[in-house]
């Protein structure tokens, strides 16, 4: 397993630019084809669906269970302290870029089929390993096998949390282009933030007209504000009348917020320090309030919370300024009270006339009743393994394929208290849950075709 993970690791998967036969760009294909050629090696039946996702087959039957996972992985930033595409094993540690989300799983997954197969055990049914290729990017992959390929009975989606997750938050990304006063951007030469929707970014950069806030006054500001690193905020004289200002923080997942280091956050916490000296305060405490503060989903009118699916998150996690037009990419997950339109309508109305609100992407909630005796199947074998007892599904604002295909839930990979640092430098596992990982996926699914 760790051989072929090593491979697969090697494949710097990240969505690109469309050819014939890739999709998602040649990276993707190439790592479908490991996969394939990988499974058929191992004996299994295997497809290429058009180069947007693939599959592993083993068994026979009418029925058939899914094993869903995904081959592309979010860019992998600067700051690793490991190659980020290749497996580094530290202090028995797993390094690397789609150790656990989501190439770890998936060679697992690989080898419990080929485990299965060799041992010849009768099984009722079949079992289907789908593999896409743009999970992080709108899942189009899994859109594309649902219309072309046989729905399984029952899928399981190893790409989110144990025990099982019984709720997952509604999806927007929205793009909010906002208007800027004269003040502004008299002020703002050029603003920089974040690659990806769905990735809280750890750098952020802005060009500023004047060199007058090189001075004690805002390093009295940022300690006020809680940012006591002085290397998160870099201040740099262009010597030609304009300050550059560099902000650090650490990426995460837009679906975890609060576990994450926001720079845009910090970059906005200057730019409102720098304005309150300026004509455009009003303006640019309007925005920090409404999209960065603690208290911006109050400000915008949009704290939604409930029993079943938690609360309304969001992240800006990209940002421009093109003329006089500020453009922010904002990651939203909604829990099921809320609405996607109203959302919508009530950041529409909290922003000044003329911003234009447009959606990105929407995907829609997801909630499991958990009495299903699949799903009980599934947490008794986390049980089994872990020896808790009565574990509590989870709620989560991550979105998985488990949204893409009927009869789909996400369970694990990721254990309680665990930190992976997925979407962020250093993504890591222990050698220890990984070896778990194969116990309990292995006994899970001949348990599970038992109960299709």
């Amino acid at each position: 397993m760790l051989n072929d993970l090593d491979e697969l690791l090697r494949f710097e998967s990240v969505k690109g630019e469309k050819t014939k036969g890739a999709p998602f760009g040649i990276a993707l294909k190439d790592s479908l084809g490991w996969f394939l050629n990988k499974a058929k090696s191992y004996g299994m039946k295997t497809e290429n669906l058009d180069g947007y996702c693939g599959y592993a087959e083993i068994g026979e039957g009418k029925k058939m269970l899914g094993i869903l996972c995904h081959l592309d992985v979010v860019p992998a930033g600067n700051g690793w302290n490991c190659n980020p595409y290749g497996l580094t094993i530290d202090d028995k540690v797993l390094c690397g870029r789609g150790v656990v989300d989501n190439k770890g799983p998936l060679v697992v997954a690989l080898h419990v089929l080929k485990k299965l197969q060799e041992k010849n055990e009768k099984m009722p049914c079949r079992i289907r390993l789908i593999v896409g290729c743009d999970e992080e990017s709108g899942s189009k992959c899994i859109a594309h096998y649902a219309k072309n390929a046989e729905i399984p009975s029952f899928s399981i989606v190893p790409d989110a949390d144990f025990p099982i997750v019984s709720s997952e938050k509604g999806i927007l990304h929205l793009e909010i282009n906002i208007p800027v006063q004269t003040g502004f951007s008299s002020v703002i030469k050029s603003l920089q933030f974040g690659d990806r929707a769905n990735v809280i970014p750890n750098k952020a950069t802005a060009i500023i007209n004047g060199k007058q806030f090189l001075n004690k006054s805002l390093e009295e500001f940022l300690f006020g504000e809680g940012i006591e690193e002085k290397d998160t905020v870099i201040l740099t004289d262009l010597g030609d009348g304009t300050t550059k200002i560099e902000t650090k923080g650490i990426a995460g997942h837009a679906m975890n917020p609060e576990k994450a280091d926001s720079a845009a956050a910090k970059l906005f916490a200057v730019l409102k320090w720098l304005h309150s000296q300026t004509s455009a305060s009003a303006e640019m405490d309007t925005l920090y309030d409404r999209f960065f503060s603690p208290l911006s989903n109050e400000r915008l009118g949009i704290d939604f919370e409930d029993s079943k699916s938690g609360a309304l998150t969001m992240a800006i996690t990209k940002g421009k300024i093109e003329k006089n037009n500020l453009c922010l990419t904002a990651d939203l997950r909604l829990p099921l009270c809320a609405k996607k339109n109203e959302v919508i309508a009530k950041i529409q109305d909290a922003l000044p006339e003329k911003t234009v609100v447009k959606t990105l992407y929407w995907s829609p909630n997801l909630y499991h009743d958990v009495s299903d005796k699949r799903i009980q199947t599934l947490l008794d074998i986390y049980t089994k393994h872990t020896g808790e007892s009565s574990p509590a599904p989870v709620k989560t604002g991550g979105g998985t394929y488990a949204k893409a295909l009927p009869n789909a839930i996400a369970f694990g990979p990721t254990f309680k208290n665990t930190q992976t640092n997925i979407h962020n430098i250093d993504e890591c596992i222990s050698l220890a849950h990984f070896e778990k990982w194969f116990e309990i996926y292995y006994d899970a699914i001949r348990e599970l075709v038992k109960v299709l």
